[in-house]
């Protein structure tokens, strides 16, 4: 399938989008650094999730229509993919609060790797050979950044976490593919 030509203003509101995913990445992993000087990771993830309903509801008061797309039957599933979600951002937070951020941001970036990864062990994707040299720079891109050996076996919280982590966009997949 041939990809739909891009207009310059589609391009520029990806760019920006993708440096307000950036910005608002970054500022929450520094506001969990700070924040865990005082309060438990179990607190900041709890109000972490509390916002995020507090905002949920705001929206589906604005937009009525999107609670008409809730589905009962699937609860298991989003309980599931939710406990999933609590578990590895629990290991993210973990790993900001232990380790420096350079090594915590290399990590996170492997997360496509194990999407990749997983996709072909639990979906039966195709391994292509463009994705098996993705999931190669990837990894190695991983190693230059963490240096292996050099600073010892603290980093094992974040690849749980990251591995953990790359189950989601695959749930979500699952999700959308049962509609």
């Amino acid at each position: 399938m041939a990809a739909l030509p891009l207009s310059p203003r589609t391009i520029i509101a990806v760019i920006l989008w993708m440096a307000g995913a950036l910005i608002s990445f970054s500022a929450a992993a520094l506001g969990v650094r700070a924040l865990s000087q005082t309060l438990g990771l179990f607190d900041i993830l709890t109000l972490r999730s509390a916002t995020g309903i507090i905002v949920l509801l705001a929206v589906a008061t604005v937009q009525p229509a999107l609670l008409a797309d809730l589905n009962a039957k699937r609860l298991p599933l989003h309980v599931a993919l939710n406990v999933i979600h609590f578990a590895a951002t629990y290991g993210w937070a973990l790993a900001l609060t232990l380790l420096p951020l350079a090594t915590v941001f290399a990590l996170e970036f492997t997360m496509p790797v194990w999407v990749a990864l997983l996709a072909v062990l639990l979906l039966g994707e195709r391994m292509t050979p463009s994705r098996v040299a993705c999931v190669a720079l990837g990894f190695a891109g991983a190693l230059v950044i963490l240096k292996p050996g050099s600073q010892g076996s603290k980093h094992y919280s974040l690849p749980r976490s990251s591995c953990l982590w790359s189950r989601l966009p695959l749930r979500f997949r699952s999700l959308r593919q049962s509609c």
